[in-house]
């Protein structure tokens, strides 16, 4: 099995360092031409492909906003889904659609996942009126918007 090529092979062949490459390609640094090309040349020869894994963990970012709704039959959450995607993708984020069946124990998980930074965010749908628990798991994130929702706020 072949070596995967890493940032370091390509720092290497391009005389410049990781963080260079790094800034580089992540669009935060321009380099004079002579060492844009030596770079890109590098990635090219190399077959190079950034780990997103990797530059997600350095941002801190997961680039992943989630949408919680408890099915994708009812039409109008399929065109929450779809346009919502949509949007997503346009603001180079990815979207993680999670089925919730209405049920509490698959929300709580869902909502856990803004902590673990699996999805820096979370549009949140159920269809059922919060007897304080949902309210409760949600607490004090600043990261959820609430859709068409029964869940009472804080004010």
């Amino acid at each position: 099995m072949a070596k995967v090529p890493t940032i370091r092979d390509v720092a290497e062949l391009a005389d410049v360092s990781k963080a260079t490459v790094s800034r580089y390609l992540n669009g935060s640094l321009a380099l004079p031409p002579e060492t844009a090309k030596r770079v890109d040349d590098a990635v090219v020869a190399l077959n190079y492909r950034q780990n997103s894994l990797a530059r997600r963990l350095s941002l801190g970012s997961s680039e992943i906003i989630g949408l919680a709704m408890p099915e994708v039959t009812n039409p109008f959450f399929a065109e929450l889904a779809d346009a919502l995607g949509e949007t997503a993708s346009e603001s180079g984020y990815g979207l993680a659609l999670c089925i919730t069946r209405n049920k509490l124990e698959r929300e709580a998980l869902y909502l856990r996942w803004l902590d673990t930074r699996h999805l820096d965010g979370l549009i949140f749908a159920t269809n059922r009126p919060d007897d304080g628990s949902l309210r409760s798991l949600i607490g004090e994130r600043a990261n959820i918007v609430l859709v068409d929702e029964d869940v009472p706020v804080r004010r």
